[in-house]
This record gives C-alpha cells, sequence and structure tokens, in this order.
C-alpha cells in the first residue's frame, strides 16, 4: 500500500507545472513568515486578500499574481477543501490589479541575425576561457535556430535540473549529402507537458553563426555521429 501512496503523490506533483506549484508556496510562505501569519487550508480569505496586495505591492504584473492564485487553487482543490480563490472579494481584487496595472509594451528587442553576431563576437572578451567562449557561442546559436527556451538550455542547480532541460545525448549529427545536419530531440517542452516529443532537424550553415559547426567544434565526439 505504501508504494501507491507514494505513486499518488508523484502523479499529483506531475499534474502541475513544477515553477508554478513551487513559487506560488513559497511566495505564501514567504508572506505568512513577514507578517507572522498562521496560514491553514483553506486559507482564509481576510489572508488571501491580505496576500494579493502583498504580491501587488511589491510589484508583480497581473499575469504572474493569477500564476500565483492558480497554484494556490490547485493546492485547495487537492486537499479538497472549498477554493477560497474563487471568491467574489478575490475575483474583485484580480481586476483591480489588472486596471491599476494596464499591460505595458514589451521594450526588449528581438534577438536577430546582426545582434546574435555581435552576442558571439564579444563572448571573447567576457568568458573567462576558450572552453566558456565556446560553450556559450553553441548555446546561444542553438537556442536562435532551434527556438528554444531558456529552460530548455539551463537549470536551476546541478540537482534541480528542469522537466525540459536537453541534454547532450538528446543531440546527433548525421553526415548527408557532404554536409552535416543537427538531429535535436525535444523530449518534453512547455508546450508538450506529456512528453509526446519532437525532433528538429538544423541543417550545417555556411555561414559563423552556424550551430552544428559551433556544437561540433565544443562538443568533439560527445555528440553521436552517423
Amino acid at each position: 500500500m505504501e508504494i501507491l501512496d507514494v505513486e499518488v503523490e508523484k502523479l499529483v506533483h506531475f499534474s502541475m507545472a513544477k515553477n508554478t506549484w513551487k513559487t506560488a508556496l513559497e511566495s505564501l510562505a514567504k508572506f505568512s513568515k513577514e507578517y507572522d501569519l498562521n496560514v491553514s487550508w483553506p486559507i482564509q480569505i481576510d489572508v488571501l486578500t491580505r496576500f494579493i496586495a502583498y504580491l501587488s505591492y511589491s510589484g508583480l504584473t497581473s499575469s504572474t499574481i493569477n500564476t500565483y492564485l492558480s497554484g494556490i487553487s490547485h493546492k485547495h482543490k487537492l486537499l479538497g477543501v472549498t477554493d477560497t480563490t474563487c471568491t467574489f472579494i478575490v475575483s474583485k481584487m484580480l481586476e483591480g490589479v489588472r486596471r491599476k496595472s494596464p499591460k505595458l509594451s514589451d521594450i526588449r528587442a528581438p534577438v536577430t541575425l546582426e545582434i546574435l553576431h555581435k552576442i558571439i563576437r564579444s563572448l571573447p572578451s567576457v568568458c573567462s576561457s576558450h572552453y566558456e567562449s565556446c560553450l556559450f557561442a553553441s548555446a546561444f546559436s542553438l537556442a536562435f535556430f532551434a527556438l528554444l527556451r531558456i529552460g530548455e538550455l539551463t537549470a536551476d542547480t546541478s540537482t534541480d535540473i528542469g522537466a525540459h532541460t536537453i541534454f547532450i545525448n538528446d543531440l546527433s549529427l548525421k553526415f548527408s549529402n557532404s554536409k552535416y545536419e543537427l538531429h535535436l530531440k525535444i523530449c518534453s517542452s512547455k508546450s508538450d507537458q506529456r512528453g509526446i516529443s519532437t525532433t528538429l532537424v538544423i541543417p550545417q550553415r555556411e555561414a559563423d553563426l552556424c550551430p552544428v559547426s559551433m556544437l561540433r567544434v565544443f562538443s568533439g565526439n560527445k555528440i553521436s555521429c552517423y
């Protein structure tokens, strides 16, 4: 029976994105500690409304606050208790957050080939070694041409690797028509939570920004070739 209870816990854990769950509950714990509040489930309406005010006062955006509330709502449902995030006053506060902070236009510039070239060209000046320079150049080029998210290239720590992180074993090279092409297996992603997986094929480019050439130099013989 114990092994089944462990399996139940695993299935529930994987039912929601880890970051949504973890960040929402961590923020709630920080809030309760800072204001010396005893949080119990279901969360009392007055505690929940003050938590929303705390998030708003901290400068979080409307979308982020909604994400946190989704994680807390999920917890209520799992515990089988009344979901206080669905109350009238909470919905009105969330509407107030949206109206208080209208969505600003995104001022970040898209990464173009020209910008990518400038970034990679500057790496030898800011990196501590040739190895590090090759590492970042390969990562930036691969992210650009494969349209990867940051969570697919990086991990929080060596022991906290994201569910969608790409490993060296997910890459393979194929030699065809006098050129190499890179096969990148995406085992799961933000838009593929069930892990159906897909494989991207990236052809070799006749340019200094070619991710295939960069990865071949960086990895040596670590990428399988066929």
